[in-house]
């Protein structure tokens, strides 16, 4: 064989090397192709679930900055309303007012509330049938005279304490922590007084007082002012009792529009006046202003306690 046929085999046999390297870098660019390809496509999945998990944070840091926004403006409205947070008191919030106040559970612990100027001290000595200045008997007057609550025994039925508390909507105890801050959810029962208007304090006190499963009774106070300034306004024709019968009316309407308003149970509402309820007290006699006081006394007082039932009005 001829130098220049070998020298072409052997060309030939390189050529064929040659290419089936070339055959197999083409393969290998193919499958690394193809890996940075799904590579590629994974990474762009990747990004993609990044932007959608970027977008759903988004979207929900959104949402809870419109929920904190909404809660912020509720909050300065029922501010505004003398309307509290909604308060659940623990057992250690229990605790800790009923030994404060000195909370006997053998008896009946009736907290006396309303906004300062109510008359609550006064209420407390004519339910006690005692006068301002008596021994035993609470504070009274026109400053704000009850700074602490006060437990007061009742002479004529040992199983009560009324306990006369601190009036709300002053620069020291303001309407709407009023429940909450006094602790007001350790008594037994709870007496909301006003005077001249149904406030919102009135009416977060017998909300609350619901919400903790505590029996309410709203009252009316200073009757005999109310008749007398009504009986001042009213035409001269119009009798005594017409006069007394307006108020009573008007009382009733004026509280059973506000518990609606306020979307609270329908309940009574008593009107009374001191001077009244200490003469039915002491003497079991009901005077010419008197309107309630029997009935609430019927009402509050357990069944063995109950007063006695008259039918005479004595002047």
């Amino acid at each position: 064989m001829s130098v220049d046929i070998l020298y072409l085999q052997n060309e030939i046999t390189k050529a064929e090397e040659r290419k089936r390297k070339g055959e197999e870098l083409k393969d290998t660019a193919k499958r690394e192709s193809e890996e940075a390809r799904k590579i590629a496509e994974e990474a762009k999945r990747g990004l993609q679930a990044v932007k959608e998990q970027a977008a759903t944070i988004i979207k929900e840091a959104e949402e809870a900055t419109r929920q904190a926004e909404y809660a912020r403006r509720e909050a300065e409205e029922h501010l505004e309303r003398g309307i509290p947070p909604e308060f659940q008191p623990t057992e250690e919030d229990k605790r800790h007012f009923r030994k404060q106040y000195g909370i006997q559970v053998d008896k009946i612990n009736i907290a006396i509330t309303g906004a300062s100027g109510t008359g609550k001290s006064s209420f407390i000595n004519a339910l006690r049938g005692l006068s301002p200045g008596d021994p035993g008997a609470a504070s009274a007057g026109f400053d704000e005279t009850t700074e602490v609550i006060q437990g007061y025994a009742d002479p004529r039925h040992p199983n009560i304490v009324w306990y006369d508390v601190p009036g709300a909507n002053t620069p020291r105890i303001r309407g709407w922590t009023y429940f909450t801050h006094q602790g007001l959810f350790v008594f037994d029962v709870i007496v909301v007084l006003f005077c001249d208007r149904f406030t919102e304090t009135v009416g977060t006190l017998i909300s609350n007082a619901n919400k903790c499963s505590i029996p309410s009774f709203l009252i009316r106070t200073k009757a005999d002012q109310l008749i007398r300034n009504m009986r001042d306004d009213a035409p001269s024709s119009m009798s005594d009792e017409a006069v007394r019968e307006l108020v009573i009316k008007n009382t009733r309407k004026m509280a059973g529009v506000n518990l609606r308003r306020l979307q609270l149970p329908d309940q009574r509402v008593y009107i009374v006046s001191k001077e009244a309820m200490k003469k039915w007290v002491v003497a079991h006699e009901l005077s010419a202003s008197s309107v309630d006081e029997m009935e609430f006394l019927q009402d509050i007082l357990p069944p063995t306690d109950a007063v006695l039932t008259v039918t005479t009005r004595v002047p």
